[in-house]
């Protein structure tokens, strides 16, 4: 579990290995796998990731980095939610991350590929 800060409550995300298929250059996912990742995380179905969708998403893919303590892991995510809306939500400026959003700032990723 990684803890979020959201506004001002903090929730208690679970973690998954769903992100190890796609870790590292030679699992660079394809536009499709993009598409599926998308609908992975989209929980509620509604066609966009808010902020605790997001923090799955990135908790999942900085999971695999056994060298982080997890502090470092709560600390990553929280900051890689908060880069991805800032840098992310720039087609809709809704607050959300919608599939096109997703798949234009992903396209040619490689996991882990973390915010700065």
């Amino acid at each position: 579990m990684v803890v979020l800060p959201v506004g001002t409550e903090t929730l208690l995300l679970p973690t998954t290995d769903y992100m190890k298929r796609f870790t590292g250059e030679d699992h660079k996912p394809s536009t499709s796998d993009l598409s599926a990742l998308f609908d992975q995380y989209d929980k509620d179905g509604n066609g966009t990731l808010d902020h605790v969708e997001v923090g799955c998403f990135w908790r999942d893919v900085f999971e695999q980095h056994t060298g982080m303590s997890e502090a470092q892991k709560n600390e990553a995510v929280t900051n890689a939610v908060e880069d991805t809306f800032e840098l992310y939500d720039d087609i809709q400026h809704d607050g959300k991350i919608d599939k096109d959003e997703f798949l234009l700032h992903f396209q040619g990723a490689v996991f882990p590929s973390f915010p700065t």
